[in-house]
């Protein structure tokens, strides 16, 4: 058994039980509170515990979509974060990106938005246009 004394901020629920995404394993664990502490059951290795303690405490995500490139014919540019971003940003993060419209050329890798939302990520340009 894993116990981490990290904040729950997310674990809204007295317990939970989540499928670990780690490894091919898939373990479920089942994760609950004894205090302050988070206690989780089921998991088969120490990644899978970190990933679980992080999913209930500080939830992540890498964002991945597409922008509008102006000119004829449309055309659609796929851009990404350079590392994830808390999971509470991404759909503010997708409003905010989807009303982006550039002008190739856009190389792979050129940063479209700088800093989003003071994270210190940027998103980026996933390939040349």
């Amino acid at each position: 058994m894993y116990q981490s004394a990290g904040r729950l901020s997310t674990m809204n629920k007295p317990e939970r039980t989540l499928v670990c995404i780690v490894c091919p394993l898939g373990c479920q664990v089942h994760a609950f509170r004894a205090g302050e502490e988070l206690i989780m059951e089921g998991h088969q290795c120490p990644k899978g515990a970190e990933y679980i303690s992080l999913e209930l405490t500080n939830p992540v995500r890498m964002l991945t979509t597409t922008i509008s490139v102006a000119g004829e014919p449309p055309q659609r540019l796929a851009v990404r974060t350079t590392g994830p971003i808390p999971k509470e940003y991404l759909l503010p993060a997708m409003e905010m990106v989807k009303k982006i419209n550039v002008k190739p050329p856009v190389k792979r890798g050129q940063v479209i938005v700088q800093n989003l939302f003071n994270t210190k990520i940027d998103v980026v340009a996933s390939c040349d246009i």
